[in-house]
């Protein structure tokens, strides 16, 4: 969940790396960031085509990465994750872009 203030104050969030580039999946599974976070077994890119998703201020372009472990991290980007299953994805306050994200992916198939 996001405690910062601004427009996601409150809202919840996957684990986020940002990039100042599009990432191949060579450079996404060789990124520190995300073998800090997690022991990776599978890394499948979800969309090959970034979305993008204009913001006031900035625009995204986002690949979203569906990463499967064994061990649910228990340090990283936050200091706490928000462990549930996944069809209980779809009670909790997203950004759009995630929203859009999750009702693709079908979460609680």
């Amino acid at each position: 969940q996001r405690t910062g203030k601004g427009i996601w104050q409150n809202l919840y969030e996957f684990p986020l790396l940002e990039s100042e580039k599009e990432e191949t999946r060579e450079s996404f599974v060789q990124k520190p960031e995300l073998k800090k976070l997690v022991d990776a077994k599978k890394i499948e890119l979800f969309n090959e085509k970034p979305i993008k998703h204009v913001l006031s201020h900035q625009k995204l372009f986002a690949k979203f990465w569906i990463v499967s472990c064994e061990k649910l991290p228990t340090h990283g980007f936050s200091s706490a994750f928000t462990v549930m299953e996944a069809s209980e994805v779809k009670k909790y306050p997203v950004p759009v872009l995630l929203e859009k994200f999750i009702n693709t992916f079908h979460f609680w198939n």
